[in-house]
């Protein structure tokens, strides 16, 4: 009874945070739970800056979304915005990422490694006033985490946690049971995005679950959909690539803006995944044009929306990664890093280094039958899915794969974090 109620509460708490998003979602005519997750961690994003600007508390974040919301409603009042179509069958996907949702009660008892790092940087956001960006450090008078220089998605579960009534560790242990849900859904609009059938959409949603959840046994990433990483790697991207297809597809100004505000988000929780989701979508638009002479100018608009906010966070970002040592990093650091990754790199030199092949099934079988299945997508080179397959796949294999081109970007972004790209190849499509 006790695991019911704490699920009932942090389930309310959601969505009331989440409601800011899907009112404005709704008063541009976007439907869908990408679109709601892009636009409420957009708001967040502003109300925090204010609170950060102001040295106040969540209370005032807590004030501006609700105006936010009440103005939203106004707005859809006023303007009676056409509502584009949701994708179907999307309760039945909603209902199989709940019934994934309730079985990861029971994974997870105490926050570990990481999890003890954002966990504190959400207590201190839910239970202190007065803050500014510089209190978000581990230390007194240190300098702000590049990677998580602004917490937003540590907001995110501050403020669930306020709403809630809860404790922080409460939040980080079991919001995943909620955030399942919600990372099927995800997986399941990216799919009809693509392909307009609800049977593949569906198997999207169902690849997607099994690689990440199922197959590596214990509930996978899933029980850590809590930390910015994973919900980023595994919600926040697929709701850009969900709202950048549909972009592409309706050219509608507001799926456009959606898409934006999505690919910023991913931005300013996970900075690097930004740079790795526009890797395989840039493939996509190049195979595209190539195979057909489709959809460029729409796709290098998407794919402009996608960059251009998130690049001008990462330029308010650059003074902080100046200061980071693995990024631009010396040839103690290099040397370093190739000993510590060595069984996933193939290593030519200190200047010469890329991933190793193997890496890209390192997620098991679900991986390796979509390596198998990529060349089909020849067969089918009219078709925008079979573009999306094998050019995202093809760009995100060279990057991976060309020594120069590896070894670029993990001089931009550091070697820890570039051999993670890998897993943006789209293996669920």
């Amino acid at each position: 009874m006790r695991n019911i109620l704490r699920y009932l509460r942090l389930l309310v708490a959601t969505a009331v945070v989440l409601a800011p998003g899907f009112a404005l979602a709704r008063a541009l005519g976007v439907r869908g739970i990408s679109a709601t997750l892009a636009w409420s961690l957009t708001l967040l994003f502003g109300a925090m800056a204010i609170m950060f600007a102001v040295q106040s508390s969540l209370v005032l974040v807590g004030v501006l979304l609700v105006l936010a919301t009440l103005a939203s409603a106004c707005v859809r009042i006023l303007r009676r915005p056409k509502v584009q179509r949701a994708a179907p069958w999307s309760w039945l996907a909603g209902l199989g990422g709940a019934a994934t949702g309730i079985l990861l009660f029971s994974v997870t008892s105490t926050v570990q490694g990481d999890g003890l790092f954002h966990l504190a940087r959400v207590r201190k956001l839910a239970e202190l006033d007065g803050l500014s960006l510089g209190d978000m450090g581990e230390f007194a008078d240190s300098s702000l985490h590049p990677g998580y220089a602004f917490p937003l998605w540590h907001g995110f579960l501050a403020l669930v946690a306020r709403i809630a009534g809860t404790d922080s560790e409460e939040v980080v242990l079991h919001l995943p049971s909620i955030l399942a849900p919600i990372a099927v859904l995800v997986a399941y609009e990216a799919g009809w995005a693509l392909f307009r059938s609800s049977w593949a959409a569906g198997s999207v949603a169902g690849a997607a679950v099994a690689a990440a959840c199922f197959a590596p046994g214990g509930g996978g990433a899933y029980p850590l959909l809590a930390l910015p990483a994973t919900i980023s790697r595994h919600v926040l991207v697929g709701a850009a690539i969900a709202l950048a297809l549909t972009a592409i597809r309706t050219h509608t100004p507001a799926v456009i803006a959606s898409a934006a505000a999505a690919g910023f988000v991913v931005a300013v929780v996970h900075p690097t995944y930004a740079i790795f989701l526009w890797i395989p979508f840039a493939g996509f638009v190049a195979v595209r044009w190539l195979w057909t002479r489709q959809d460029l100018r729409p796709g290098i608009g998407v794919l402009a929306a996608l960059a251009v906010p998130a690049s001008f966070f990462m330029l308010w970002l650059l003074p902080t990664v100046a200061d980071t040592v693995s990024v631009s990093p010396s040839a103690n650091e290099v040397g370093r890093a190739l000993e510590q990754y060595r069984g996933q790199l193939d290593v030519r030199s200190p200047e010469s280094y890329s991933l190793a092949p193997e890496a890209f099934t390192r997620s098991g079988p679900v991986a390796i039958a979509a390596l198998l299945l990529i060349p089909l997508a020849a067969f089918a080179a009219r078709r925008r899915w079979a573009a999306f397959v094998a050019g995202g796949s093809l760009a995100v294999f060279a990057v991976m794969l060309v020594p120069i081109l590896f070894t670029t970007l993990a001089d931009l972004v550091s070697i820890s974090q570039a051999r993670r790209a890998a897993g943006f190849l789209p293996f669920a499509f």
